[in-house]
Parts: structure tokens; C-alpha cells; sequence
């Protein structure tokens, strides 16, 4: 019987049957090292489990520990086997793996994807059962259309929290708007039109296509060198899969962009010719003379709107409290 034959005995699991994850516990170390740019580099899933070996320094224990403790929570239960004379178990927990002296092996069980949030594919689970048969009746009626305005809503809200500078919020928000991107792919999924794994790999596709500098061996020194090789990127995009539908209008901006910001990006790309041939009590072109002269004194329209805004509103507030007190 290999030591491996004799570890799995020992834990009372089936490599095969019980789907257990390998995972050699010298790498680990290497990868914990590249912090914060470690990302995707521990492809591991905590909706099953794991067979951690090799973990027989402090160094490869404590690495284990950091990159399991983001995946399951502080109290799940982890089995150690410590090597003596004979291969023995102990009980502990994701919090306390580092300490846990002479283990040899770590044994993680899987999580209830109900309770580990930290697995993209979990929280695909908890949308898809939402939306299934004997799910939440509000959710299995939404449609792409129903939620619309919720997303714009949603990316307003991110927004916010970035103009804040209030990093618990923006995680929050950028939740709500992941569940968003979730539910329209799984609404997708059911109509056969397109799945999320389809929009993990045409995104991650367009975005190595259009870094060949950091992921191939292309050459970018400066500001120019990136700008072509974006634009020939966009170009070889095209012509591979020609879009469809009208996403974007001539000017190249989307159609329900708010008619404000749409119109500065427009007049900075194409700036207003003075032309009084229409009614000047037209107010829409009027709107669109101030817009343009906005940008001319080097204004951006929607910060001076917006600041206008809440001048407003706190005048009007003012206005309130002066009512009441008298």
C-alpha cells in the first residue's frame, strides 16, 4: 500500500468517488508570495474537497491556511494527519491550520455552497435556485427587459460609493451589481441564448487579445505603442465577429447613455458649428448651445449640474427648517 493509499484510509475517503482535489502544499508558498497579485493562481473549489500534502514545514502550513481562510469560513472543520510511528488524525479548524504542529496531510471538506459565498460558482448555484421551479416567485418572473433600470440603478450606486471613498460600501454595491450580471446569464442559460461561462471566456479572450504586451511578447513603450496595439486588437475584434443590432449609435456612444453625458462626449469629438437657422425658441438646441459653450470654457457639464443640484436641495432644505421654525 503507497503512503498516499495509506493517508486516504486513514481519512476514510475515495479520491475518485468522493471527487477530492490534489493539492501539492510546497507550491503554495510560491503562490502566497505573489500577494496581491495572486488571484486565479489557487483554481481550487471549496464546493468540493481538498487533500492538501506536503504541508510538512510551518512555511507550507501557513501558506495553506492564508489561501484556504478567503474560501470557507473561520470555524469549518479541517482534518490533519500527523506522521509518527503510524499515521494518526486530528480535528481542527481553517482558523487554527497554522498551529496545528507536525501535520503531514490536510484534509479539507467540501463547504454547502449555501454557506461559502467566497466560490463564484456557489453564488451560481443560489441564483439558479431562485430561479428554479420551486424558487422565489418574484425572481423566476424577471426577465433581461425587468431588470434594466435596476442595473443602471445598481452602477449608479457603485458609483457613489467610489465618490465616497467608502470601500464597504463599494463592495456592497459591486455585490448587487455582480447579481445582477448573474441573473441576466442564468436567464440566458434557461432561453439556450448564452451561459456565464460564455461570458467568462469571450471577456477573457478580448481582454488577452488586447494586452499582447503583458500576456505574449509584444512590445509597448509608450502611450503610442498602446494605442495601436488597443486599436488593432479592436480592429482584429471586428473583423472576427462582425457586431450585431445597434448597440452603439454613428458616434459611437451607447443609445441609453443619459442624454447629458451623451451629448458631451458627442460635442467633444464632433464640436458645434454656430448655426441660428432653427427656431431659437427651440429648447432642446438651446440646451445643446449651452452644453457646447460648457465645453468650450473647459466645464464639464454634469459636475456643474450636478453641484447645482445640491445647492438646490439644500436651499430648499433651508427653506424647510425656516418654515417650521416659524
Amino acid at each position: 500500500m503507497t503512503t498516499l493509499e495509506h493517508t486516504c484510509e486513514v481519512l476514510g475517503i475515495n479520491l475518485v468517488s468522493d471527487e477530492v482535489q490534489m493539492i501539492d502544499g510546497a507550491r503554495l508558498p510560491g503562490i502566497v508570495a505573489r500577494r496581491p497579485f495572486h488571484s486565479g493562481l489557487f483554481p481550487f473549489s471549496p464546493l468540493r474537497p481538498m487533500l492538501i500534502v506536503n504541508v510538512t514545514t510551518v512555511v507550507n502550513r501557513a501558506a495553506a491556511a492564508t489561501l484556504l481562510t478567503p474560501l470557507f469560513t473561520h470555524d469549518h472543520p479541517v482534518r490533519v494527519v500527523i506522521r509518527s510511528e503510524r499515521l494518526e488524525t486530528a480535528e481542527t479548524t481553517i482558523g487554527l491550520l497554522a498551529d496545528m504542529a507536525g501535520a503531514q496531510v490536510i484534509f479539507v471538506p467540501a463547504s454547502d455552497p449555501l454557506l461559502t459565498g467566497a466560490d463564484p460558482r456557489a453564488f451560481q448555484h443560489v441564483i439558479a435556485r431562485l430561479r428554479d421551479v420551486d424558487g422565489c416567485p418574484w425572481d423566476r418572473k424577471q426577465t433581461h427587459q425587468s431588470l434594466r433600470d435596476s442595473f443602471i440603478d445598481e452602477v449608479y450606486e457603485v458609483v457613489d460609493a467610489i465618490d465616497a471613498d467608502d470601500p464597504a460600501n463599494l463592495a456592497e454595491e459591486l455585490g448587487d451589481l455582480f447579481l445582477l450580471i448573474v441573473m441576466h446569464a442564468q436567464i440566458a442559460s434557461e432561453s439556450g441564448t448564452f451561459t456565464i461561462e460564455q461570458v467568462y471566456r469571450d471577456v477573457t479572450a478580448k481582454i488577452v487579445g488586447r494586452h499582447p504586451h503583458v500576456f505574449a511578447d509584444a512590445d509597448a513603450t509608450g502611450r503610442a505603442d498602446l494605442l495601436r496595439i488597443w486599436n488593432d486588437a479592436k480592429a482584429k475584434e471586428r473583423a472576427e465577429r462582425p457586431r450585431k443590432g445597434g448597440a452603439k449609435a454613428a458616434d459611437g456612444e451607447p443609445h441609453s447613455m443619459p442624454g447629458l453625458t451623451r451629448a458631451v462626449r458627442v460635442l467633444e469629438k464632433h464640436p458645434r458649428v454656430p448655426d441660428r437657422l432653427w427656431d431659437a425658441t427651440d429648447s432642446a438646441e438651446s440646451m445643446l448651445d449651452l452644453v457646447s459653450g460648457m465645453i468650450a470654457n473647459g466645464d464639464d457639464p454634469e459636475t456643474l449640474l450636478r453641484e447645482a443640484l445640491t445647492r438646490h436641495v439644500h436651499r430648499s432644505a433651508d427653506r424647510l427648517n425656516d418654515d417650521i421654525d416659524i
